[in-house]
């Protein structure tokens, strides 16, 4: 996990992006795939103070994230009171339901 880019505003409730690298994403160039991530967000009208890029080897059916990842983001959430999560990539509804 790299490091945070907070963006300090005075909207609530918290939200954090996470673009993720993974093994299924072909992209040649991330940092542009990242980048229009952040202006869908923007586009959307999803205001957000954090933003995290992970890379994962592997994606775990159940959870999306492995368990040492997801305890990561699990206590930075914690920590940073976050309420909302926008990830780059496409959860099954599975997934979804789970990390609610």
């Amino acid at each position: 996990m790299t490091r945070p880019h907070h963006y300090l505003t005075d909207s609530a409730p918290k939200t954090l992006i996470i673009g993720v690298t993974t093994p299924n994403n072909r992209t040649l160039n991330m940092d542009s795939y990242f980048e229009e991530f952040k202006n869908l967000v923007k586009t959307n009208g999803i205001p957000h103070e954090t933003e995290l890029f992970v890379k994962l080897r592997t994606i775990d059916p159940g959870y999306f994230f492995g368990k040492g990842k997801l305890a990561e983001l699990k206590a930075f959430v914690e920590e940073q009171k976050i309420r909302h999560i926008v990830i780059s990539e496409i959860l099954t509804a599975q997934q979804e339901r789970n990390l609610s």
